[in-house]
């Protein structure tokens, strides 16, 4: 094959290859966004849809998901276009930040909540008795 007809092939190889890359990027930010609407809408629910979860939780998703997008044009085949000015940083820092808080604002509601409600074994005909009941009996006993 002649040098220009390997050079040619060779740059749309590679071409394909990252648009691969980067079609799996755009993809990866859809899948960012649904875990952190989810995320955030829970921890929302949780907090009888207070606006300080609002204020606190939106911006930080909002955020989190333009320094995804950002990060897409430097997504390559083999390393990276270049490095992107501490984006990728920030998107993990972010990232973590945000599903952090949102566990432990829910995990803090909901031990509020079954302090209120009392102790769990006095709930005898409610649902989550009986998830706990059922995955008790599911679990594996330990030998004496």
């Amino acid at each position: 094959m002649a040098p220009r007809a390997q050079f040619i092939q060779r740059a749309l190889t590679v071409s394909s290859c990252d648009s691969g890359y980067q079609v799996c990027a755009i993809l990866s930010v859809f899948g960012r966004a649904a875990v952190l609407i989810v995320w955030g809408a829970r921890t929302y629910a949780v907090f009888n849809r207070s606006r300080a979860i609002i204020v606190i939780l939106v911006p930080l998703g909002v955020f989190t998901m333009v320094l995804a997008t950002l990060y897409i044009p430097y997504i390559a085949c083999n390393g990276s276009r270049g490095n992107p000015p501490a984006v990728t940083s920030y998107l993990n820092l972010c990232t973590v930040l945000f599903e952090t808080l949102s566990a432990l604002l829910t995990t803090v509601r909901v031990m509020q909540g079954a302090r209120v409600a009392g102790a769990w074994r006095l709930h005898r005909r409610g649902l989550l008795y009986l998830v706990f009941k059922e995955g008790a009996s599911v679990a594996p006993r330990r030998a004496k």
